[in-house]
């Protein structure tokens, strides 16, 4: 028989997303943050692409953990950046790594192309799946999270809590009433 519980629900889910976003409370707790900070590490190390989101500062008793180097203070990283050019100016279109830089070549079609014929923009959050850890509703999420309401529209989100925290923001609401922090849930996720 298939275990359905909410933890495997976020296994599950986990396994079969690439781009995620992990973010805590408005007022994090230090196991909030480093909770949130091992499970981007974990996740990223799986292959996926993990982006923790916290826009508060950053508390001095987990700088030994180097959280800079994991946490961003917005999800703009998981925005798509959208480059457009009129259909009938362009005949062939490819992109190719070189270096550090990935070169989009397009071939014009009995034109030649100007980076006026060029129209920059950004695009939706490309985010399948939502993590928020300590949250229980959505006025309790971190504020660079909260402000952008086109976050939620095509992700899952699941929420990690543990005792009695009430939860109506999460489609997938892990709730442990027996765990005495977010760092042991997290922890017993990745294992």
């Amino acid at each position: 028989m298939k275990d359905e519980s909410p933890k495997n629900k976020l296994i599950s889910k986990i396994a079969s997303v690439n781009n995620i976003l992990i973010t805590v409370s408005r007022n994090p707790s230090i196991d909030q943050l480093s909770s949130a900070l091992g499970l981007a590490l974990a996740v990223n190390k799986m292959g996926k692409r993990a982006v923790a989101v916290f826009s508060g500062k950053i508390p001095n008793a987990i700088n030994f953990l180097h959280p800079e180097k994991t946490f961003e203070d917005n999800a703009d990283s998981l925005r798509d950046f959208i480059i457009s050019l009129s259909r009938d100016k362009a005949d062939r279109l490819q992109c190719k790594p070189e270096g550090d830089f990935v070169k989009v070549y397009i071939t014009p079609y009995k034109t030649r192309i100007t980076p006026d014929d060029l129209k920059f923009e950004e695009g939706d959050f490309n985010i399948e799946l939502i993590i928020a850890i300590g949250v229980g509703n959505r006025e309790d999420l971190d504020a660079a999270v909260a402000s952008h309401g086109k976050i939620f529209h095509n992700a899952i989100v699941a929420t990690i809590n543990y005792g009695q925290t009430k939860d109506v923001l999460g489609t997938i609401s892990w709730r442990d009433e027996q765990a005495s922090c977010y760092s042991e849930m997290c922890s017993s996720l990745v294992d």
